[in-house]
């Protein structure tokens, strides 16, 4: 009897035992469930109305709720509020801010175990320095340089107006990187494609850019106080974007706009951004930087209000060249750079003065094209930016 009970008494034990692991292991497997991650492209979004798509890492079903600040309620609406699984096609859509103040809304996705939340705040009619902190590295698109929350620009991005060549959906346009002491875009990144170039010719539709306040930005619709010597000249050129008029004219953004040498502008300069179209429509896709280097300038030319907007010593271009099953450079990708002095003497772009991207990202001390490591591989993306491309024939002038 003793023995019997014993033993009824270690099988009871050993059954509590099993059951504890069976409670810790669904508790480990369960803290495996990570916290939903969500990324906005911009933040904060123009005064304007407007749309940009939200990518959302997150681990089995999920819901989106939306909380606001303050009185107003309703602006911000969604294509979707659930789902199942990682998603990039969150649709948010915002109306227009009539309000001096910026105003907030938290967006929040839960799953079953976790929850987070992000601020998304349109600006106002009154607008101060942004400080957006968005990383170009959130975003993934090849063009980027990096950017650094440390340094007291801000990332903006442009999209393709809905009218563009039939575009239904947010499709990127164009980015910069805004200096808000020199009131010069730091670089402009963007992608070219054949299909961005078409016959809808110069728009000439100068005016500010939306998602900064005046006093943020030069204003120009007279160009330069010192028009006799500065061109309004545009970073993004106007002829990257002729698929159609609306396109072009996000390209007359004051944002778009450095004061630059009348015969740089329409000389060497011209004819550079001309190669690049050349280049691009030989190719699947070009992402190209064009930026300018002011860190050692003393100079400025005057906006319409007498605003003193800084002149660049140097402007610079970065071409990453992507064609399909091509023998030229590692996994379809040849890259090249270009470093001019802003000067009416400068030279042409040629073979003589071509640079590795490795070699540009030197003479700027930054890096360029930061997401390409994670296409390629870093090994890979090392031997793009360090090839010569004076040594590689299909880069022609």
């Amino acid at each position: 009897m003793y023995h019997t009970l014993q033993t009824i008494i270690l099988r009871v034990a050993a059954l509590l035992v099993a059951l504890s692991l069976v409670v810790v292991s669904c508790g480990k497997e369960e803290a495996q469930v990570s916290e939903p991650q969500i990324i906005l492209i911009s933040n904060p979004v123009a005064k304007t109305a407007g749309s940009q798509f939200m990518r959302i890492t997150v681990e089995g079903s999920w819901d989106i709720t939306l909380s606001y600040s303050g009185s107003e309620s309703g602006w911000l609406s969604l294509n979707k509020t659930s789902g199942t699984g990682s998603v990039a096609d969150v649709l948010l859509s915002y109306e227009a801010n009539s309000n001096d103040d910026p105003r907030d809304v938290t967006i929040t996705v839960s799953n079953r175990s976790y929850s987070s939340s992000v601020v998304l705040t349109q600006l106002g009619q009154k607008v101060e320095r942004n400080n957006s902190g968005v990383a170009s590295t959130t975003c993934g698109w090849l063009e980027l340089p990096e950017t650094k929350s440390s340094d007291g620009y801000d990332f903006f991005a442009v999209n393709m107006p809905s009218s563009s060549s039939g575009y239904k959906v947010t499709k990127r346009n164009y980015s910069f990187y805004w200096d808000y002491d020199g009131l010069v875009a730091n670089w402009v990144a963007y992608p070219l494609v054949k299909g961005h170039m078409g016959s809808s010719g110069r728009s000439e539709n100068w005016g500010t850019c939306p998602m900064l306040s005046d006093s943020q930005q030069p204003i120009l619709w007279r160009a330069w106080r010192e028009s006799g010597t500065y061109a309004r000249g545009h970073q993004i050129p106007s002829a990257d974007r002729t698929c159609d008029d609306a396109a072009n004219s996000t390209t007359f953004y004051y944002t778009n706009m450095t004061p630059q040498n009348h015969t740089f502008n329409s000389g060497v300069w011209s004819a550079l951004e001309g190669n690049v179209r050349t280049w691009a429509k030989k190719s699947d896709t070009l992402y190209v930087v064009t930026g300018c280097v002011t860190n050692k300038s003393t100079s400025h030319a005057h906006d319409n209000y007498s605003k003193e907007v800084i002149i660049p010593t140097y402007y610079f271009k970065a071409i990453l060249r992507y064609q399909k099953n091509s023998t030229v450079g590692y996994s379809g990708y040849a890259g090249c750079g270009f470093y001019m002095q802003h000067s009416a003497s400068a030279d042409a772009a040629s073979k003589s003065n071509i640079l590795s991207i490795s070699d540009l990202e030197k003479k700027l001390e930054y890096k360029l094209f930061v997401n390409l490591a994670n296409v390629v591989g870093e090994d890979t993306a090392n031997k793009i930016k360090n090839q010569d491309p004076a040594n590689v024939s299909w880069w022609t002038f």
